[in-house]
């Protein structure tokens, strides 16, 4: 019953975990997001998430991914193990971290 204003930063935090643990289901939830090795790579992904749902966030990342590698996920909503450990490799790679962020597709994104 109370605004989002209304509550602690720590009740703030729980409630955006517990939203990533739900859209990040697949793949670990939010504890998933350490496995990125990357904190600004993982913070695009829950933008993405967050500003676009877990199924319309999980289509932009994962066109984002076939993008770069044409044909490497299937493009289905949620991310799954597949498209999370593409996303995983392509931001662990310069040359495809920098493909990714220019990628028409992945300026929803921001990378």
């Amino acid at each position: 019953g109370k605004s989002t204003g209304q509550l602690s930063p720590q009740d703030r935090a729980k409630i955006y975990r517990s939203y990533v643990d739900e859209a990040l289901n697949l793949t670990g939830g939010s504890h998933a997001l350490s496995r990125i090795g990357d904190t600004e790579a993982a913070a695009a992904l829950v933008d993405t998430l967050f500003k676009h749902g877990r199924t319309g966030g999980g289509r932009i990342i994962e066109k984002a991914i076939n993008d770069v590698v044409p044909k490497r996920v299937k493009v289905d909503g949620p991310v799954g193990n597949q498209a999370f450990s593409a996303y995983k490799e392509l931001v662990a790679d310069p040359n495809q971290r920098r493909q990714l962020s220019y990628s028409p597709i992945v300026g929803q994104v921001g990378l």
